[in-house]
């Protein structure tokens, strides 16, 4: 790619960042007013949260396969436990949903912002691109860690507070029990996207950091 085709991409990048940004922001206000009308008003805080159900469960139904080849029988071994609730520990809970994840974005967005800046006005070797790009990266990471920490509060709060009528919520290190009947598994929604994109960022931050090294001594030599 040429210099004048590198350059409308990092400046298209950086107005995607940009917008991105005013999106962020905007719906992270959106969330939190909202967020202070239902705490302090009449309304409800929704929660969802995906299960497994052990057994056949109640969504076992009939299916036929067009073209009509075989017919056989489909049973749904999955679904969404959806709740509301009220309480000090639930409004923290739900805080935090909303004002972690929005933070790291906003922040990750701001650096990537930086980033697009400096390759459109300096090219990509610059020596403030590859911390850049590991900050990114370290900022991504974060939430494989806290996508754990809001699976455990999430599955301790519904353990101690909810009961579904016959059916048992099993905690996920009892997995074997989930191939009962009439048992719920709490499903274990780690963040392994962030985690992957995390470690290929960090691979990239290397490469770049390599460019920089060559492009010095290439600069030192001349």
């Amino acid at each position: 790619m040429s210099q004048t085709g590198q350059n409308r991409l990092a400046g298209f990048l950086k107005t995607l960042t940009e917008a991105a940004l005013v999106f962020e922001a905007a719906f992270l206000a959106l969330s939190l007013i909202f967020y202070t009308f239902t705490v302090f008003g009449e309304g409800e805080l929704l929660s969802a949260w995906p299960v497994h159900f052990g057994g056949e469960g109640p969504f076992s139904t009939s299916l036929t396969i067009t073209p009509p080849i075989q017919t056989g029988n489909l049973t749904a071994h999955t679904g969404e436990l959806s709740f509301t609730s009220t309480g000090a520990a639930y409004y923290l809970l739900k805080m935090a949903d909303i004002i972690i994840p929005f933070g790291l974005a906003i922040w990750i967005t701001f650096t990537l912002r930086a980033l697009f800046a400096s390759l459109k006005k300096h090219g990509p070797f610059l020596p403030e691109n590859p911390p850049r790009i590991r900050k990114t990266a370290l900022l991504l990471l974060t939430l494989f860690p806290y996508s754990i920490v809001r699976c455990w509060a999430y599955h301790t709060y519904i353990a101690n507070h909810l009961s579904v009528p016959d059916y048992t919520i099993a905690d996920p290190a009892y997995l074997l029990s989930a191939s009962e009947a009439n048992t719920l598994w709490l499903d274990m929604s780690f963040n392994f996207e962030a985690l992957l994109a995390g470690i290929i960022l960090l691979v990239v931050a290397e490469v770049f950091r390599t460019g920089v090294v060559i492009k010095t001594d290439n600069e030192a030599i001349v």
